[in-house]
């Protein structure tokens, strides 16, 4: 049986090697159950402070970002400036794969509920095209690995960076939080095509368009990593944050949390591969039932079932 470290009170299920012939030292109480309770998830990350220029306003290819402001407008701090809406080519495909597959339909209904109004996490200028607010600033970026990143699809996330300062080590929350393929320590800014501006509109002042910092690789769109595929999280540091590029420092990020929610250990589900369904085996009253699941969330430990299972009930390996 694999490792699983004790999370929202799943225990350890290894079993030392040098205690296996000892009945005292060996794990034989741990019974799994399915349980119901909150999900969430926490990363600590290090990371580097780097300047940065642009801040998006939506991040990954799940989302793009709609908006009736112009290029080169001025926003504010929580300022409303568009929606937040899923992907067309995604919303296609899940709508078409939903009457097949219950988990593309869950989904689809959680990305649904994620879609509405955007506010400005910084003031500067829109470039409601490219989905990014145009303001100088400081980031803590740190590279993700592909699990990580997608562990955290989907969720809404908050992060809190812990650098060193003038004032000694702080902590400050995020003041916007993204991963793109940029990691800001080889370039500044990009060649890019002509943007299309609005008359009158000359975007940031000295600044033309070949010169504004590149904004796609924030979107899922072109990468900045010449070609490695690695993905970067950024952590917007708030402007009084007396701190300078080249200091290290380390991202918490937390996903926000599900409340009242079925969670299975990952150990117990069973993939049945002619059905291409996920399913879990439960003991009630003595006989073993199998229970075609809907598959949620996981830190890599628990993981959420959003469709009915029986709670308490014992899990057992198929």
């Amino acid at each position: 049986m694999q490792e699983a470290d004790d999370v929202d009170g799943y225990q350890d299920q290894s079993v030392d090697e040098e205690s296996e012939g000892n009945e005292e030292n060996r794990a034989t109480d741990y019974v799994a159950e399915v349980r119901e309770g909150t999900f969430q998830i926490e990363l600590d990350l290090p990371g580097d402070v780097a300047r940065g220029q642009f801040v998006p306003l939506v991040s990954g290819s799940t989302w793009t970002f709609e908006s009736q402001l112009g290029v080169g407008e001025t926003v504010s701090e929580g300022e409303d400036v568009g929606d937040r809406r899923i992907e067309p080519s995604l919303r296609a495909a899940l709508e078409e794969s939903a009457t097949l597959a219950d988990s593309d339909r869950t989904r689809l209904d959680g990305l649904t509920g994620l879609e509405g109004p955007v506010t400005s996490p910084i003031s500067g200028t829109i470039d409601p095209t490219a989905g990014v607010v145009y303001a100088p600033g400081l980031e803590l970026i740190t590279p993700m690995n592909p699990t990580q990143e997608l562990r955290f699809l989907d969720l809404e996330l908050t992060g809190a960076a812990t650098v060193e300062t003038i004032m000694g080590i702080r902590t400050y929350q995020c003041d916007a939080l993204w991963i793109d393929s940029n990691d800001r320590s080889t370039t500044e800014s990009v060649a890019l095509p002509q943007l299309s501006v609005t008359e009158g509109d000359e975007g940031t002042a000295g600044e033309t368009d070949a010169e504004r910092p590149d904004p796609t690789g924030s979107m899922g769109g072109n990468s900045l990593d010449s070609g490695t595929g690695q993905r970067y999280l950024h952590c917007r540091l708030p402007a009084h944050a007396e701190t300078v590029p080249g200091i290290n420092g380390s991202v918490t990020v937390t996903s926000e949390p599900l409340e009242d929610v079925t969670l299975v250990p990952v150990y117990y589900l069973q993939y049945e591969e002619d059905s291409d369904t996920y399913f879990v085996t439960t003991v009630e009253d003595g006989v073993e039932v199998d229970h075609e699941v809907t598959l949620g969330p996981t830190d890599g430990v628990v993981r959420v079932v959003t469709s009915e299972l029986p709670i308490g009930a014992t899990l057992v390996e198929k």
